[in-house]
């Protein structure tokens, strides 16, 4: 079974199992520099998943602050419509109050 066969924390504690009291030494080098390429490589592919994950989450909060920059455009559009609306309601007020209180009067 290889390294990559075993979950993370199997391949933590399963580096070194190679080495034995007794094998030759450039044979336990050999083994121990092998489990520690493995090791290596296993560390920049948990490495490049936990940068790929903040890509993603960098591109969600970039998407949501779109969104949010969007909302706030439409009410300031709103605000803008009320406002033009009420002023125009402002203006129409006294005419229609001016023309009730002329038909409220007695002809003379």
């Amino acid at each position: 079974m290889s390294l990559g066969d075993l979950t993370p924390y199997q391949r933590q504690n399963a580096y070194y199992t190679g080495v034995k009291l007794g094998n030759d030494v450039k044979k336990q080098t050999e083994i121990i520099s092998n489990q520690t390429k493995e090791m290596i490589k296993s560390q920049i592919a948990s490495t490049s998943a936990i940068i790929a994950s903040q890509d993603r989450i960098r591109e969600g909060i970039d998407n949501i602050s779109y969104g949010i920059e969007d909302v706030k455009e439409g009410i300031y559009g709103l605000k803008a419509a009320f406002e033009f609306g009420i002023s125009e309601v402002v203006l129409v007020i006294p005419m229609k109050s001016a023309t009730c209180s002329d038909s409220n009067r007695p002809a003379v």
